[in-house]
């Protein structure tokens, strides 16, 4: 990595802090760069006593990350700058871990890549060191994390990563598990090789600070493996196009792992499997779409996990944590509660809400002490006055599957006849749900209703609804956006003339899609991000990592790509740019490693060539995700402009 890792480093100082400043009022009308910041408070997290926790905050006006008591009392701050925080978590009560990423481009001609590296706070005797900074010579960057454990009384860390002795040319191996894991001493730094990779190399669990189990997977072939230890027998096999079995880390108890089992259709299923009969349990899910599994923050065991769908959930297999659990949130009714991170013994939780009228807040919930105190607030300038009003918009699409939507109204005016903004998801195996969403409150803060559809294809709702959505690009997934237009305009609560649509990554497809695979149904489009040309996707991928995988072959077979009489010409912006019919807007981050900016440039060219109205506005320094905040707020600055251009709010 280049600038993270000098300039992190260069950074990170150990301090005491001062309580976090008071975030002043705003006037009666909130300017857009409140929406485009990002937030005032993120990613808190417990120790595993509850004694402690972690959390990113501002203070004043710079990003910090502070280690604090849940008394009060602080232990420590790290200046972040422009870091990208990916994730904060503890190695018992004394260690922090903070995983941040870069966009690099591995090796000249390569793709853009999102490189990882971690970070070990200490919080007792004030170090920060790199995860992969002593001892053996390993490329900095971790390319995955397998959590964390007390091996002999010490507290230690184990990670994805490469010796440099494992790279090529000057280039780097940088397939996700053709890589080696290691363990990592969080008080001296000592690197130990635990197990070296294959270039089938699946993943790994592991107990006791041994590996108890690998997986492999045949790229070409699809074929797959589960075998005990670092060299034990195969437990089980199969084959898998879409995907292999995926090792999820130790089950209930230590004599079990949690797999993820893939359907043909790819769609994943918790099961556990014995590590020494090989013998599975009965499947923990079934038909349920599950987004993680929880687990117990010290020994790392499943206690539970998360669903999807539009009233996401966590799921505790102990009666008791599960009576803990619903404690907690029971207060919080009608606010969208999530549990985000609680003690080992689950009598200290912390509690994120954001439905009704609440843009964002972060609960400390007290059972040991029977109270709940509020930690701090992800928007503090958006109070509740200025939240626009959301609920869940049931419709049915041309062909009768039942399908469902968000509208967030602007708030404080009648739902009559009002300007649209329909704001499509990226994925597209992705979900809106009820909740403060920065983009869609940015819009309805201009007076625009605003629809997100969870057209066939969504993922986090039924099996049925995704698997929908194969073979049906800028087909069937493309009028379920329209259909849901169309009943919010026969309701009497948008007016179908007044409509612009928008959206980000597959969200932008669809953007664009609107005004040139259809055409008579919106004033504008807006893509951040978009993919436009899926036959150039395709080949992007190909050429970067192999026409022989399982992600190849997922997006082919949603595509419809392999389908008799499909052409993906039928379905590409890019080729149908002559037919657009409404002003267009394409942005692209510089540093967009899912996307690769080529789509907006060749989307653009197509629609110049055309003779049609188009904007294209190239960000630096931005990545797929919007991740900066500078970066986020001018994004949501030039859209909002170009939609009361072509589609005034009044």
């Amino acid at each position: 990595m280049k600038c993270v890792l000098v300039a992190i480093a260069a950074m990170l100082v150990l301090a005491t802090g001062p309580a976090l400043a008071q975030t002043p009022p705003l006037p009666q009308s909130a300017p857009i760069e409140t929406y485009g910041r990002l937030p005032a408070m993120d990613q808190v997290t417990l120790s595993p006593s509850g004694d402690r926790m972690a959390f990113i905050a501002f203070d004043g006006s710079a990003r910090q990350l502070f280690v604090r008591t849940t008394a009060g009392q602080a232990l420590a701050v790290m200046p972040l700058a422009q870091a990208k925080v990916r994730n904060i978590y503890w190695g018992g009560e004394r260690f922090v871990l903070i995983s941040v990423s870069e966009t690099v481009r591995a090796y000249v001609g390569g793709p853009l890549e999102e490189a990882y590296a971690v970070f070990i706070m200490d919080t007792q005797t004030g170090k920060v060191n790199p995860a992969f900074g002593l001892g053996i010579k390993a490329w900095k960057v971790v390319l995955g994390e397998y959590g964390t454990a007390q091996v002999g009384g010490r507290w230690v860390a184990y990670f994805l990563g490469l010796q440099q002795t494992r790279l090529k040319s000057g280039a780097i191996e940088f397939a996700d598990y053709d890589s080696d894991l290691f363990r990592v001493d969080l008080e001296s730094g000592d690197i130990t090789l635990i197990n070296t990779g294959r270039a089938d190399s699946r993943g790994w669990v592991v107990r006791d600070g041994e590996v108890a189990a690998r997986a492999t997977y045949l790229a070409k072939t699809g074929e797959w493996t589960v075998a005990s230890g670092e060299t034990g027998p195969v437990l089980l096999k199969g084959q898998n196009l879409l995907n292999g079995s995926g090792l999820d880390g130790l089950g209930r108890d230590r004599d079990h792992l949690v797999r993820l089992i893939f359907g043909d259709d790819g769609w994943p299923t918790l099961q556990e499997l014995n590590l020494t009969t090989g013998v599975e349990d009965p499947p923990l899910t079934k038909g349920v779409f599950v987004t993680e599994t929880i687990r117990d923050p010290a020994d790392g065991r499943m206690i539970g996990y998360r669903t999807g769908g539009d009233a996401p959930a966590a799921v505790y297999l102990d009666p008791d944590k599960a009576m803990r659990a619903a404690k907690a949130i029971k207060p919080f009714a009608g606010k969208g509660p999530t549990i985000v991170s609680t003690s080992q013994a689950m009598d200290r939780l912390v509690v994120f809400t954001n439905g009704g009228d609440d843009s964002g807040t972060y609960w400390l919930v007290d059972l040991r002490a029977g109270k709940a105190d509020i930690l701090g607030e992800q928007y503090p300038r958006i109070g509740a006055s200025k939240v626009g009003p959301t609920r869940i918009v049931q419709y049915k699409a041309a062909d009768g599957m039942a399908l469902d939507g968000v509208l967030t109204l602007p708030p404080g005016r009648d739902p009559k006849n009002l300007p649209v903004i329909v704001l499509p998801h990226g994925g597209p195996e992705a979900r809106d749900s009820l909740g403060f969403d920065w983009w869609a409150q940015a819009f309805a803060s201009r007076g625009y209703a605003v629809f997100q559809p969870n057209f066939r294809g969504s993922g986090g709702g039924s099996r049925a609804l995704r698997n929908a959505g194969f073979g049906q690009w800028g087909r069937k997934m493309q009028t379920d956006v329209s259909d849901g237009l169309a009943t919010l305009a026969a309701q009497g609560i948008v007016d179908p003339k007044r409509a612009c649509i928008v959206g980000g990554s597959y969200g932008g497809y669809v953007a664009l899609a609107g005004v040139t695979l259809q055409q008579g149904l919106y004033r504008c489009a807006a893509g951040w991000g978009g993919l436009y040309d899926p036959q150039a996707f395709l080949s992007t991928r190909g050429r970067d990592y192999g026409a022989l995988t399982a992600s190849q072959r997922y997006w082919r077979a949603f595509m419809g790509a392999d389908l008799p009489g499909v052409s993906l010409a039928d379905i590409s912006p890019v080729a149908k740019a002559g037919r657009a019919d409404a002003p267009v807007l394409l942005m692209h981050g510089k540093d967009d490693s899912v996307v690769d900016i080529g789509q907006s440039q060749a989307m653009a060219r197509a629609l110049q060539k055309a003779g049609k109205t188009v904007q294209f506005v190239t960000v630096d320094g931005e990545d797929h995700w919007l991740s900066g905040e500078a970066t986020r707020t001018a994004m949501l600055q030039t859209m909002i402009a170009f939609v009361e251009k072509y589609n005034p709010p009044t």
